[in-house]
């Protein structure tokens, strides 16, 4: 009985999300995609050539959104988590590349505008000049004069944040966020937006006119059960448009769905990972011979 206790008081305890069957309890937002646990350095993780388990989840998502997005399509991707630190601009920047590796054109929007990272991710310097900031608060700003090329893939631009602004809110409640997303529509097959998250802010709220669908992010271990309920609320009160949940930082040993099925395929696991699996067989099969 005493494993059986500590077991019942270890889950009472928890208050962080663990497993796919914790975001089932909490709230009825579908489940778009799992991330594999990455530790960091490498957030550029899916390229061309890449055939490891974190590019492959990635490359379904992608499905999945053509999926979603077979009635009504989709286009204009938000991408936001409950508070900082559960990887909402690492999702961003990878979707973006993965969308644009099948041939589209991609436009990436750095719109946390109060801690932006992606610039800083990619090694670009924040240019006051060429941030959208300096499009937000000046009329006489084009945006196409803010494109920075993505040297990750050629089908990605990139418009970087550029100054951090003391009214962030008022900015994206204006009409000059609005003819953006209007005419880079246009002249781009995707847009993906990185924005603030939505626990201490409203700002990604403010966007909701204009994006198609809402990625949000939910990492193991980091997001707290009861963050599941702001985005409950906003899938109810239809603050954010089309929301879906991304569920990341999930250990290979999870990757199942919540039903114990292994995703992996040994050739998409990386070489690294491969011989560390085939060191760790040698050592089991030595101590049991």
């Amino acid at each position: 009985m005493f494993p059986i206790l500590l077991i019942s008081l270890l889950q009472a305890l928890n208050t962080r999300v663990r497993n796919v069957d914790d975001i089932r309890k909490h709230t009825r937002v579908p489940l778009l995609g799992l991330i594999n646990y990455d530790n960091g350095k490498h957030p550029v993780a899916v390229t061309g050539q890449s055939r490891t388990v974190i590019s492959e989840m990635f490359r379904l998502i992608r499905a999945n959104l053509q999926f979603i997005g077979s009635r009504t399509p989709i286009r204009t991707i938000l991408v936001t988590s409950s508070v900082s630190g559960e990887g909402k601009s690492f999702v961003s920047l990878n979707l973006a590349i993965t969308l644009a590796l099948a041939g589209k054109r991609v436009l990436l929007l750095e719109l946390d505008m109060r801690n932006p990272r992606i610039h800083r991710t990619l090694g670009l310097s924040r240019d006051p000049e060429r941030g959208i900031t300096r499009y937000l608060s000046d009329d006489r700003v084009d945006w196409r004069e803010l494109l920075r090329r993505s040297e990750v893939e050629s089908g990605l631009d990139i418009i970087t944040c550029g100054l951090i602004p003391p009214n962030p809110s008022e900015l994206l409640m204006g009409d000059r966020i609005e003819r953006l997303f209007r005419e880079a529509a246009e002249a781009y097959d995707y847009i993906v937006v990185d924005t603030a998250p939505v626990g201490p802010v409203s700002d990604a709220l403010l966007l909701n006119r204009l994006a198609d669908t809402t990625l949000y992010v939910v990492r193991k271990g980091i997001t707290r059960l009861a963050h599941l309920e702001i985005i409950e609320e906003a899938a109810g009160l239809d603050k954010l448009p089309r929301p879906h949940i991304v569920m990341n930082a999930v250990r290979r040993s999870f990757l199942g769905y919540g039903e114990g099925y292994l995703y992996g395929y040994g050739d998409y696991r990386s070489d690294s990972s491969r011989k560390g699996l085939k060191s760790l067989w040698r050592g089991i099969s030595g101590r049991w011979a």
